[in-house]
């Protein structure tokens, strides 16, 4: 699937809190040691996998550890947590689309009883860890020993970085969700492979379950 489209030597970047967000509405894991051995047997010659150590989550240093195992090229950082009240976590667009669904007997205790918690000062921690300047330095670094450039995401704070990318000859493909791939990626790649389609048909997920080692919620 994806060795049809590389020229030349080629380098993988993986966005894995973007991943992650799409996995989680499948209700699936990835298996990424499948996933690393796939890329490999189709061409891609450095695997690179972005994201965030959680300090207060012990497990997530088993998690690196065990991925790295694998032979991902691993970039890190400490994710930060920010303070977000109940009513500004239902205004993100896929909360709201949720509200909506509910009966309007329920929405309205609902929206009651958050309104009490605000009053009161409740609120929850947000992580927050963005790698995307760490990705796109790579890529840059990259130029000189890579021509096929492979981006796991669906990001558009990337346009600018694959706009140099193509203009300076190289090659592009963007793996991402259909849903929440941006535009602006579509108009600046060579290729766009469906990710639903890649881990269907390479049988690349499992079924969700709990684990001391899984991924960072």
């Amino acid at each position: 699937m994806i060795k049809a489209h590389i020229k030349g030597k080629a380098i993988a970047f993986i966005d894995y809190a973007n991943v992650k967000s799409w996995l989680s509405r499948l209700a699936v894991t990835l298996d990424l040691k499948k996933l690393f051995e796939l890329l490999k047997q189709q061409g891609v010659e450095r695997i690179c996998f972005y994201y965030g150590t959680d300090p207060q989550n012990p497990s997530s240093f088993a998690f690196f550890q065990k991925i790295r195992s694998f032979g991902y090229d691993i970039t890190t950082k400490s994710v930060k947590y920010h303070k977000i009240s109940l009513r500004q976590l239902l205004q993100k667009p896929i909360n709201r689309r949720m509200l909506k669904s509910l009966d309007p007997k329920i929405r309205k205790v609902l929206l009651e009883e958050i309104e009490k918690l605000d009053r009161k000062g409740i609120s929850l921690l947000s992580p927050k860890c963005n790698m995307d300047v760490e990705i796109s330095l790579d890529m840059f670094l990259g130029l000189e020993d890579y021509q096929t450039f492979v981006l796991f995401s669906g990001d558009g704070d990337f346009e600018a970085a694959l706009k140099f990318l193509r203009s300076e000859g190289k090659k592009v493909i963007v793996i991402a969700k259909r849903q929440f791939l941006a535009g602006s990626l579509i108009k600046n790649c060579d290729v766009f492979l469906n990710f639903d389609k890649l881990i269907r048909s390479e049988g690349l997920t499992k079924k969700t379950r709990t684990s001391k080692i899984e991924a960072l919620e």
